[in-house]
């Protein structure tokens, strides 16, 4: 059918698949309500003056330009990865296959990035994380058609975009209270 269809054929399977485990499986309870344990335990919603104040805050500006600015340029790079390969001189099947490795990379990234904000100090770590690019970035800066090169740049980029989204969720999730956490991650991303 081509390649146009396979994006809402994709999207088809992917509803296929979810809605009904969704169905299944997200439920309150049998009626739909809380008990009282948990209706003690409930917040209020987010009022509008304390929206403003978490979108205003330094937090929350940091992190949403961050994630942003590291999303457009894993995204650009991710885009770009087969085209600027080919145009070293690699051929487009082994272009093909080489930004493949994102995928295997960015789970690896997503595992040990949990592993490390678990382990270490959250600060050194998402430092880290957000300045991996800069590798990413030295090794295609006169990018000459190496095969290792483009495996290390694109083992490092798939590391990152499995990354990124542990550490802002992490931050987001470390900076506000449980009220504000889904507000605030919601813009964010």
């Amino acid at each position: 059918f081509g390649w146009r269809l396979s994006y809402p054929a994709m999207a088809l399977s992917w509803g296929v698949l979810i809605l009904p485990l969704a169905w299944l499986f997200l439920k309150d309870g049998e009626t739909g309500e809380l008990s009282a344990d948990q209706s003690r335990g409930k917040s209020s919603p987010i009022s509008f003056g304390s929206l403003k104040g978490l979108l205003h805050s330094r937090i929350f500006v940091s992190v949403a330009l961050a994630g942003a600015i590291f999303s457009a340029m894993t995204l650009g790079l991710l885009l770009h990865l087969v085209p600027l390969f080919s145009a070293a001189g690699i051929d487009l099947p082994t272009a093909a296959g080489i930004a493949g490795l994102t995928g295997i990379a960015s789970i690896i990234g997503r595992l040990a990035t949990g592993f490390l904000l678990d382990l270490l100090p959250t600060r050194p770590v998402a430092i880290g994380i957000f300045l991996l690019p800069l590798a990413i970035s030295a090794l295609l800066w006169n990018f000459d058609g190496s095969i290792y090169a483009a495996v290390c740049a694109v083992a490092i980029l798939g590391f990152v975009s499995g990354a990124d989204g542990d550490v802002v969720a992490y931050l987001v999730s470390k900076s506000y209270e449980q009220e504000q956490f889904a507000t605030a991650y919601s813009v964010i991303i």
